[in-house]
């Protein structure tokens, strides 16, 4: 087996079991049937709109567009205008709109979010195996490939959440929340088009450690967006500053360190020292 696929997998079960965390903790059966079924019809649509959408897209407009330059600029819209609306044509079956609250308008985000990059992940992998170059190496070759998955899951949840909030709210409000989601969709791109240019006259090496920095910035910049919309929204994914402590049976006060994994943390009671998942 190729490593790449390796490699797939092991970005594929770190986001679902950690953004996935999320769905479960707190969720009743039929919450958590609504966000299995979201994922599952999220799964191929990342090659759908690619190959559907984006490729018969590229090939109508590039005979049109003799400056190159014109020509990548106008692309940078491809993956804003053909990927958001993928991740949120669900919103329209009954059975997803019919349970789409305030209260879970984020979770059901996390689930289309989830989906599809879990779909993009077999995707790319794909991409990547057929190449003749690429498909002898063994997966620990493909540490970036994970790392960037992962944030890029994240990324996709952050933009999907911006409009199904939105939605939870009211109709109204979905034009303009999906044209923030493909802004933000496209600002997240934008600075590998600038690479590509060598803006700034800056070579190659110097352009890598920048795209690196801006991905971990906004990564970090898009969890904060989700968090803050789950407040906004009512979404309850953490417990609350003080818990019930499963062997003293006291109220403890959330201390400052533990093992974070997800939606779960491994912390310890502070009036009797024993540990526990909260």
């Amino acid at each position: 087996m190729p490593g790449i696929y390796i490699a797939g997998v092991v970005a594929a079960v770190i986001a679902l079991l950690v953004i996935g965390s999320f769905l479960v903790k707190g969720a009743s059966p039929a919450e958590r049937r609504l966000y299995l079924a979201l994922i599952l019809l999220q799964l191929p649509m990342s090659w759908l709109a690619f190959e559907y959408v984006r490729v018969p897209l590229d090939a109508w407009l590039r005979p049109l567009i003799a400056d190159r330059d014109t020509y990548g600029a106008l692309t940078l819209f491809y993956a804003p205008l053909t990927e958001e609306p993928a991740k949120l044509w669900p919103l329209l079956l009954p059975f997803v709109w019919r349970h789409l609250r305030r209260e879970n308008a984020v979770r059901v985000a996390l689930a289309l979010g989830l989906g599809f990059g879990l779909g993009e992940i077999a995707f790319l992998a794909a991409r990547v195996a057929a190449s003749p170059a690429m498909a002898p190496l063994p997966w620990h070759v493909f540490g970036g490939f994970i790392a960037e998955r992962l944030m890029v899951c994240l990324w996709h949840v952050a933009f999907t959440t911006v409009t199904v909030a939105a939605a939870a709210y009211a109709l109204a409000r979905v034009p303009a929340a999906f044209a923030g989601s493909a802004a933000l969709h496209f600002l997240g791109n934008f600075p590998i088009y600038l690479a590509a240019l060598r803006l700034f006259g800056l070579g190659p090496a110097e352009w890598q450690l920048l795209l690196f920095a801006w991905t971990i910035a906004y990564t970090v910049a898009m969890a904060f967006l989700i968090f803050f919309l789950a407040r906004a929204t009512g979404a309850r994914f953490f417990p609350p500053s003080r818990r019930l402590c499963r062997h003293c049976g006291k109220d403890y006060r959330a201390p400052l360190m533990g093992l974070n994994f997800g939606a779960w943390r491994y912390e310890a009671c502070t009036l009797c020292g024993k540990s526990q998942w909260v």
